[in-house]
């Protein structure tokens, strides 16, 4: 898809990543994301994080490519279905992501200060669930798997725009994109939050269709806005063409499972 807002029209198109991408997202996530807490894990842990989540069945990983330079200007994170997605994420590359995060805390104790802190009990635990799962299926036969019921929600977890593509609208180009996929999947719903002080993002996601949920907090004590979007009836595009103030400026959506507060 090749998408276009103001005077970048037919100049960007936006596109799952690819492995070629993954250094210069990975670059952009740190210098845009640079306080959030996964970056504190650092580039390698962040390139085995971005190639896990765009393995997943589930994993919704978009990036804005600049048509004139085949520069990278922007990403989008997210997935299609929040609980098989990190369940696929965990499965395939847990152990190689728990290492990666233990190596780098044991190397810079503030990291693992606050790792220990917020997380290492929630961590430890999904790890042991997803040993004793694989035990007991090793010991039991197979099953037809049962689709659970209610909405088909989504998340978006991070959005952010290079310094030299910022407030031209990509960041909208990306969440249309994700919203145009998301309701193709047939999803009901997208979740994401931003953070309480990104009075621009949430101007943009105010004016364009999300509904503010509410305001939450993170293990960690940030403050984040809770929004969703309703696809059902969704029209792909119908944005404005408009940026998204928050993230290009170098801010994220973050969503539940990643930057947000239930991570």
């Amino acid at each position: 898809m090749s998408g276009s807002a103001g005077d970048l029209r037919g100049a960007i198109t936006v596109r799952p990543l690819e492995p070629a991408d993954v250094d210069a997202a990975v670059a952009l996530h740190l210098d845009s994301l640079g306080d959030e807490f996964i970056s504190g894990f650092g580039a390698e842990f962040l390139r085995r994080y971005y190639r896990a989540f765009s393995a997943s069945p589930h994993g919704l990983v978009l990036v804005a490519i600049d048509g004139s330079g085949g520069q990278l200007a922007g990403f989008l994170l997210g997935n299609l279905d929040p609980a098989a997605h990190y369940r696929a994420v965990v499965r395939d590359a847990g152990v190689a992501l728990g290492m990666a995060m233990l190596v780098h805390a044991c190397r810079h104790p503030r990291v693992g200060w606050a790792l220990a802190r917020t997380r290492a009990r929630r961590y430890a635990g999904g790890l042991a669930r997803m040993a004793w799962r694989r035990l007991g299926a090793a010991l039991r036969p197979a099953s037809p798997g049962v689709r659970p019921t209610g909405e088909a929600t989504g998340e978006v977890t991070h959005v952010a725009v290079g310094t030299g593509f910022r407030r031209r609208g990509i960041g909208a180009l990306l969440v249309d994109r994700a919203i145009e996929t998301a309701a193709s999947a047939g999803l009901a719903r997208l979740e994401l939050v931003t953070p309480a002080d990104d009075l621009g993002a949430q101007a943009f996601y105010d004016r364009t269709g999300w509904q503010r949920d509410g305001t939450l907090v993170s293990r960690s004590g940030e403050r984040f806005v809770a929004y969703h979007r309703d696809l059902r009836g969704a029209i792909p595009g119908a944005e404005g063409g408009g940026a998204v103030p928050g993230a290009e400026g170098g801010g994220a959506a973050g969503g539940a499972g990643t930057g947000g507060p239930t991570h």
